[in-house]
């Protein structure tokens, strides 16, 4: 925490001059105006995450991408109200049995993350949502009582989100539902939970997980920056893996010895069983103009179903497909049972109905050794309205639907991986 305080807040001098320094160095004696009326207003700044974000800019994108009309818009938006308490009008009062800062009069940014950290799992990656959080309330334009209404109800714990609500067999609803009134009615509720919910962070921080961060209980995000975790969001107990309902989401059955190249494994599979390489290109090879061809199994090809007639032993060459992807030393894999079923099922449905028949037969599957292998409590799957579906199961509830089975799709995307997709 210290660390990460000093980045945002104390260390904001450094960051202005380092920024400065850079500004002026990239260009002639005489400055433009334009960058003259940057340098003055980085100086008169007070917003620690707005300069850091500017710094970056400058480092990655040059001076062009800093002196520019959106980012002075920015600076003058900031620099245009106060947002430090004067240490004069500050007064002290209780919550709970807890002493913090009374923030009557301007917002303060500082008090009001320091504030919010105490309440919230503490890791490096649950600062920067909280650091979001602040810079997204503090560029608000209400008022800064408003503002301040708004940290002080989110620092109490008996307002927010509990893990307990998604850990359930089968839970559906909408987040808003779980939340205190005195929070989803207040004026910078909606405003915040649209933007939070289509924060994207760094280390793979996916959609959704800033805002359950934010108005979880005890909330964090306690797997990013090498962290402990087993789940993408840490809610007062529970680790819950977050998958975004607006889209195609993946799961795989993270067996990390079986990620193998799919397409070659499909076609080395494919000649076994007599298919000649023009019949693999005919029949399974990916068409257009991609330069990455990508050979996926596909189970409903009626040439499929001959080849494995005509070879004997059809039913075990299946299994044997299967297990190479679906089975491990050690309890990672499907057990003998399960392959057995998963083969039966696969077989006897070769070469007729649809795609999605076979991925409606494979998905318990898979979904049962992605949770075991991964060791999250509860799988959420949530829109950006905050519509949600979970489980605490091994068993896909019924609200997900399952969408598709990848076995091989070329390129660089899950080259590794046999899937399946899922959404709500």
């Amino acid at each position: 925490m210290i660390s990460l305080y000093n980045l945002l807040f104390e260390n904001i001098e450094d960051n202005k001059k380092e920024l400065i320094n850079m500004l002026s160095s990239k260009i002639d004696e005489s400055l433009d105006d334009d960058t003259k009326e940057v340098i003055d207003l980085i100086t008169n700044n007070t917003d620690p995450v707005l300069v850091q974000q500017i710094l970056k800019l400058m480092k990655t994108q040059g001076i062009e991408a800093v002196v520019n009309t959106q980012v002075m818009k920015l600076l003058k938006k900031s620099n245009s109200r106060n947002r430090f308490v004067n240490p004069k009008t500050q007064a002290t009062s209780k919550l709970g049995n807890k002493t913090k800062i009374n923030k009557k009069l301007d917002f303060d940014a500082q008090q009001s993350f320091k504030d919010l950290t105490e309440e919230h799992f503490r890791s490096k990656s649950t600062f920067k949502a909280i650091a979001k959080l602040v810079s997204l309330v503090a560029q608000s334009s209400v008022s800064d009582d408003v503002k301040n209404s708004f940290i002080d109800l989110l620092e109490d714990p008996k307002n927010l989100i509990p893990g307990s609500t998604f850990d359930k067999e089968s839970a559906t609803g909408n987040v808003d539902s779980f939340l205190s009134t005195t929070i989803t009615s207040h004026p910078l509720y909606s405003e915040i939970k649209e933007d939070l919910m289509g924060s994207v962070g760094e280390k793979a921080t996916g959609t959704g997980e800033y805002f359950l961060t934010i108005f979880g209980e005890n909330g964090g995000l306690p797997k990013q920056e090498g962290e402990s975790g087993n789940g993408d969001v840490f809610i007062s107990g529970y680790d819950i893996e977050v998958k975004n309902g607006n889209s195609a989401s993946a799961i795989d059955a993270n067996i990390v010895a079986n990620r193998i190249q799919m397409d070659v494994y499909n076609i080395k599979w494919l000649t076994s069983v007599g298919f000649s390489r023009e019949e693999i290109k005919d029949n399974f090879e990916s068409k257009g103009k991609a330069k990455s061809k990508a050979t996926s199994l596909d189970f409903t090809n009626p040439l499929l179903k001959n080849k494995l007639s005509q070879s004997g032993g059809g039913e075990e060459k299946v299994k044997n497909y299967l297990k190479g992807i679906y089975t491990s030393e050690g309890d990672k894999g499907l057990d003998d049972s399960d392959v057995d079923k998963l083969t039966s099922e696969i077989y006897s449905n070769i070469g007729s109905g649809k795609k999605l028949d076979f991925a409606k037969i494979v998905a318990p599957y898979v979904f049962k050794l992605y949770k075991k292998n991964k060791g999250f409590d509860i799988y959420l799957l949530m829109d950006k309205k905050g519509n949600f579906t979970s489980t605490n199961s091994d068993i896909l509830p019924k609200g997900i639907k399952i969408l598709s089975w990848v076995l091989g799709q070329g390129g660089n995307n899950y080259p590794y991986k046999a899937y399946i997709t899922v959404s709500m």
